[in-house]
């Protein structure tokens, strides 16, 4: 009488392990990139709300408030969370983010060395810089409110003019959130 045998040849656990392998060559990659435009959500919420706190902030005091960088100095941009300090400048916007934050926030206010005594700021850039895959590059999402003939304020990251837009390739994009630069956001993210 022969007995049947039940099991795995070392073949079949051999193919079962490659395929897993391939599956998870292709799985990981694409959670990482997930994460990180999770991620990213942050910052565009963010940059959301203090332009919304800017518009308010016009519309009593009769200018665009600049920000000091914060919550830590620019050089501190490594993707990994603090907590916030407000180093000057949100708590007259009346912002502040919940808990800790992934990036960096400014508001630089235009033209160039306003408020001037007698001189408001007509525009603002309003920008989050973080390196949430650490590889060394920090990336800046943006939001630009051009003044009323449609002037950029003072360059920063965003360059004062825009931000980048996928579909056009220009760095024009006014009055609304969005990485940088063509190569911030839109290939890692």
């Amino acid at each position: 009488m022969h007995r049947r045998r039940t099991g795995f040849t070392l073949i079949e656990l051999m193919i079962v392990v490659a395929i897993i392998g391939v599956l998870a060559a292709i799985a990981i990659p694409a959670f990482q990139r997930f994460q990180l435009r999770s991620k990213v959500s942050e910052a565009k919420t963010n940059l959301a709300s203090i332009r919304t706190a800017e518009l308010a902030y016009v519309s009593t005091a009769g200018t665009f408030l600049a920000t000091v960088a914060s919550p830590v100095a620019d050089a501190a941009l490594d993707g990994v969370r603090d907590a916030w300090v407000d180093n000057g400048g949100y708590a007259w916007l009346g912002w502040s983010p919940e808990g800790a934050t992934l990036f960096n926030y400014k508001v630089v206010a235009g033209p160039a060395g306003c408020p001037a005594p007698g001189a408001s700021c007509a525009s603002f850039t309003a920008e989050a810089g973080s390196d949430l895959d650490q590889d060394g590059n920090p990336n800046y999402w943006g939001y630009v409110h051009p003044d009323p003939v449609g002037a950029a304020p003072n360059a920063v990251s965003c360059q004062g003019t825009g931000v980048y837009d996928p579909q056009t390739g220009l760095t024009t994009s006014l009055r609304r959130v969005g990485p940088c630069a063509a190569g911030m956001g839109v290939s890692i993210y």
